[in-house]
C-alpha cells in the first residue's frame, strides 16, 4: 500500500494468466463470471471512492539453468522443449490490478484498503493473486515491488 496525493491510497496485486487452450469452455465461462463478481463486489462495496487500473506487460525469460539427466532420451527431451526457451524467444504475459482508494482519513483508508486486498485475494484465488508490499534485499535494505513494477511500466 502506498500513498498518493489527493488522499488517496494504491495497492497493486499481480495476477496469473489463464491458459485458454488448457481450459475447457465452461472453465472459461465460470472464471468470466467469478472475475465478473469481484469487480461488482469492489464497485458495491466502495462505489465512486474507488479506481482500477488494469496492465498487461511481457517479459522476457531467459532460462540459464542447465538440465543435466542421466537418460539419454530424457535428456534429448529436456534439451528438445528448453530450445526455445534458451534463444529468447519466450515471453511471459503478466496481468496486474491496481486499487486506487480515496480516503478523507488515513487510517480508515488503510482499513478500508485492508478489507479491499482481503476480498482480492478470497474473489480472485483462482488467479493466484499477489500483493505487492515491500521486499528486504541481501543487505537489509528495503526496496517498494510496487515502485519497482510502475518503473517498469514506465521505462521498460
Amino acid at each position: 500500500m502506498v500513498t498518493l496525493p489527493g488522499n488517496r491510497l494504491v495497492s497493486l496485486i499481480q495476477l496469473k494468466g489463464v491458459s485458454s487452450e488448457t481450459r475447457s469452455d465452461d472453465e472459461l465461462v465460470h472464471l468470466f463470471h467469478n472475475l465478473n463478481r469481484y469487480f461488482l463486489a469492489l464497485g458495491k462495496k466502495e462505489g465512486k471512492h474507488l479506481m482500477l487500473q488494469t496492465y498487461i506487460t511481457k517479459t522476457g525469460i531467459e532460462l540459464d539453468t542447465p538440465y543435466i539427466l542421466p537418460l539419454p532420451a530424457l535428456q534429448d527431451f529436456v534439451d528438445a522443449y528448453t530450445a526455445p526457451f534458451r534463444n529468447g524467444t519466450f515471453y511471459q504475459v503478466g496481468y496486474s490490478i491496481a486499487l486506487i482508494l480515496k480516503y478523507r482519513e488515513v487510517d480508515e483508508g488503510i482499513e478500508r484498503m485492508s478489507d479491499l486486498l482481503s476480498l482480492s485475494e478470497t474473489l480472485l484465488a483462482e488467479y493466484d493473486p499477489v500483493i505487492m508490499g515491500l521486499e528486504e534485499n541481501e543487505h537489509g535494505a528495503l526496496f517498494s515491488q510496487i515502485g519497482r513494477y510502475y518503473s517498469l511500466l514506465i521505462n521498460g
